[in-house]
């Protein structure tokens, strides 16, 4: 679906980005997640084996942008996904 973007604000955002699962099985199967962030960043690839924590990333970001994730898995092919990362005043969908 394609939405018109958050009208601009001026300032930073605090963000959290995790991981979930369908099952606690398929959750507890993940070893690893790397994220991949906007080239704005000074440091774009963060990787976190913090499975206690659903693999968080805390962010402060001032606009919206697509996080990419790269998820290895115990025994299993590892999975590519993408999240965009939306701010506060975006129009119901």
């Amino acid at each position: 679906m394609i939405a018109p973007k958050t009208l601009d604000k001026r300032g930073l955002y605090r963000v959290k980005v995790w991981l979930e699962a369908y099952s606690e099985v398929d959750f507890n199967n993940c070893i690893r997640v790397t994220y991949r962030l906007h080239n704005s960043f000074k440091k774009q690839i963060i990787a976190t084996e913090s499975h206690n924590n659903q693999f968080e990333l805390w962010l402060n970001i001032w606009g919206e942008f697509t996080v990419i994730a790269y998820v290895e898995r115990k025994n299993q092919e590892a999975l590519w996904l993408t999240r965009y990362l939306d701010l506060p005043g975006r129009p119901p969908e």
